[in-house]
């Protein structure tokens, strides 16, 4: 009995080549960590350079501080009349009759002295906004934020007063009809 082992007392040996390969996988695992690490490291700003752009390095986008800007100041509306625009096309032989109420934001401040230039010049105004209406495309006018159209009032309106007067338009009322 001597001659046969127990099974408690023989031993296994492991697979040969086993534990190297799990060493290889840890090693390049472990390498792969440092090498994320390193790259983090060069990429992330360093607490001078936070303090430099005042804690936020992010580019803000010039529209978007427009609008925050606009959001914080106290601002007004000033209707600037109802519309009924006929636009003919030739092409399909049809007539589109486009009819809504224009509204313009101004600084609440400024509202009184606005009004004052905008008595005065109403009718190249409204000469301005009609023009618009009649350059438009089918597509801009089908558009559900009407945003080209009112982008192009906006800047046609403050390019007739010399100064940014309105800060926004508003288009309400829309109706457009095919005929």
């Amino acid at each position: 009995m001597a001659d046969n082992p127990t099974p408690e007392t023989e031993q296994i040996s492991p697979p040969k080549g086993g534990s190297i390969k799990k060493l290889i996988v840890v090693a390049f695992v472990g390498l792969l960590i440092v090498g994320e690490c390193v790259v983090v490291y060069f990429i992330l700003p360093s607490p001078e350079q936070l303090a430099a752009h005042g804690g936020n390095i992010e580019e803000t986008d010039p529209e978007e501080e427009k609008e925050r800007k606009l959001l914080m100041t106290p601002t007004s509306e000033l209707e600037l009349g109802s519309y009924s625009i006929a636009k003919h096309i030739a092409s399909s032989n049809t007539t589109l009759r486009i009819d809504f109420t224009l509204v313009g934001t101004v600084l609440t401040e400024k509202t009184q002295e606005i009004s004052e230039v905008l008595a005065v010049n109403k009718h190249r105004l409204r000469e301005k906004v009609v023009l618009e209406i009649r350059a438009a495309e089918i597509s801009d006018l089908m558009n559900p934020g009407l945003g080209l159209i009112k982008r192009r009032i906006l800047e046609k309106s403050n390019s007739l007063f010399g100064d940014p007067v309105f800060h926004a338009i508003v288009i309400s009322d829309f109706s457009f009809m095919e005929q």
